[in-house]
């Protein structure tokens, strides 16, 4: 195959990437043609990376179904212009395995969509030329404030809670960088109100829903009308260029760590809401290092975790604690997990596991 050394488009780049597996994995790959691949994945930085996420793709596609893909992916183009683009960019479609792993009629839709959706990146709302008015808003430690935001929305903002607003004519968009916050959102349905948490987007339908986050972990619940959480689909711990969605209505709720895809969809128990705005901590199957994050929240000494803290993903909580008294909660830790708490230091309290 041949690659031009002119200066290349990541788009271009992107495509060759493509062309370069699709050969490679096929019968008809010479030795000149891997000589050749060699040459051209360590010509630049950028081919080396396109490759990578080449191979990730294309390994995600005997994984994923239509539920998994993002609606407005899979509703651009048609299957015949599918076809046409893959038969121009690589061939016949008999040459491409991978398309036997896919199972169900609509298995050459989907495989096509993500493709085309690798190609053209995430799918993303028209920038407009009007600059955002953007706002930050930021509460101290065992804090709760509640806001009007300048659309006639309310936020109210739990403990060390971070936020950024940006308001435009064609937008609303805030950024959640830490903490827990629940937005009544006034209607306006030209105006999509969405909340970026980590790589998680929360896109309201309706208008009263909540967005926790503690550390690596993005939790979503939905009190009145209707959320899309989406995520990008998450391959080896890394994000990938395709998005995962989930329509969340009202009592439901979903969690997200940061690596990995999205749980599945949670009913809420009943007045787990917005807990927090009464002072308590409501967690389901939450690990000590998620409650420990949520807890620094609140404590007016920092939390620190020691010792082999990979042990702290695998101690599950479920039960709630009073966020006024995070000393009552910290002294009941070692009897609920094999975890030592040493509160002597007068800045620092460590928590760290028992050595077994």
């Amino acid at each position: 195959m041949n690659w031009r050394k002119a200066p290349r488009s990541s788009q271009q780049i992107k495509d060759e990437a493509y062309e370069w597996h699709l050969l490679l994995c096929s019968s008809e790959a010479t030795g000149e043609d891997r000589s050749s691949f060699e040459r051209w994945r360590t010509a630049d930085p950028r081919h080396d990376d396109a490759y990578d996420r080449a191979v990730s793709v294309w390994a995600a596609l005997g994984k994923l179904d239509a539920g998994d893909l993002d609606a407005d992916v899979l509703r651009r183009p048609a299957v015949d212009s599918i076809a046409e683009r893959l038969a121009r960019l690589f061939g016949p479609l008999p040459l491409l395995p991978r398309w036997q792993l896919l199972a169900g009629g609509g298995a050459t839709l989907v495989a096509g969509a993500m493709l085309l959706a690798w190609w053209a990146g995430s799918v993303r709302a028209p920038e407009t030329a009007e600059r955002a008015v953007v706002t930050e808003y930021a509460t101290n430690v065992g804090e709760l404030r509640s806001l009007s935001l300048a659309d006639g929305s309310v936020a109210t903002l739990g403990a060390a809670t971070r936020l950024r607003v940006a308001m435009s004519s064609g937008e609303r968009r805030i950024s959640l960088s830490r903490g827990a916050a629940i937005f009544n959102v006034f209607p306006d349905a030209a105006r999509p109100f969405s909340v970026d948490a980590g790589t998680v987007t929360a896109t309201a339908l309706g208008t009263l829903f909540e967005v926790r986050v503690n550390g690596d972990v993005v939790r979503v619940a939905v009190d009145e009308g209707r959320v899309e959480v989406a995520k990008p689909y998450m391959i080896a711990g890394r994000a990938s260029s395709m998005l995962t969605r989930n329509e969340l209505a009202a009592g439901q709720s979903i969690t997200a760590v940061e690596a990995l895809n999205a749980d599945p969809v949670a009913t809420l128990d009943d007045g787990a809401f917005g807990a927090w705005r009464e002072g308590r901590l409501d967690y389901e199957g939450a690990t000590l290092r998620e409650l420990i994050a949520d807890a620094n929240r609140y404590s007016r000494r920092r939390i620190v975790l020691a010792g082999d803290t990979a042990a702290f993903d695998e101690m599950r909580v479920t039960a709630f604690f009073d966020g006024r008294d995070i000393d009552a909660m910290l002294a009941l830790l070692p009897s609920l997990f094999s975890v030592t708490v040493d509160s002597t230091g007068l800045e620092e309290i460590v928590v760290r596991p028992v050595s077994r």
